[in-house]
């Protein structure tokens, strides 16, 4: 049997993406992201062509109701409540039809710890993602799926020297 193997160096096109966020007080936080990636260069085993350009359009909300005021009576309005949208433009195209995904997401940042302020809170990140991926046009399939996210921030004052009088 002969071993007919070809080494071939592929290299993934570089992605660039740009972001904003903008704060308003302490309850609002809003963003917005873009990335694009050139696929439409890649060569895949001497077929070029075979991919299309990618890009990534997301925007995202988070509220907290009273991040300032006092627990232990007030939890709910330490509570970070999110949302966000994402459309994203993949990078395949099958029988000249692209593949795109919509998701939209929800979620909560569940303050934990005895800290009074949102800004040192550790928390328990909870989200949800529902999207659609494909199509069914030219009999393609598209995929409908559901995301569940379980995060853990630890913000705590670990390198503060103590103060002895």
């Amino acid at each position: 049997a002969e071993n007919n193997t070809t080494k071939t160096a592929l290299q993934i096109p570089l992605s660039i993406g740009y972001g904003v966020t903008v704060r308003k007080g302490e309850r609002w936080l809003i963003g917005a992201d873009y990335a694009f990636q050139n696929w439409s260069t890649f060569n895949s085993l001497d077929e070029a062509g075979v991919f299309r350009n990618s890009s990534r359009v997301s925007l995202g909300a988070q509220y907290v109701p009273n991040a300032l005021t006092d627990l232990p009576n007030t939890y709910w309005k330490h509570v970070n409540y999110r949302i966000g949208l994402q459309y994203s433009k993949t990078y395949l195209d099958i029988e000249n039809t692209p593949l795109n995904d919509y998701s939209f997401s929800a979620g909560l940042g569940l303050p934990i710890g005895p800290h009074r302020t949102n800004s040192s809170f550790s928390m328990i990140n909870v989200g949800i993602e529902i999207g659609q991926l494909g199509t069914t046009t030219n009999n393609l399939l598209q995929e409908n799926y559901y995301k569940l996210t379980l995060g853990f921030t630890f913000n705590d004052k670990w390198f503060i020297k103590p103060k002895c009088n």
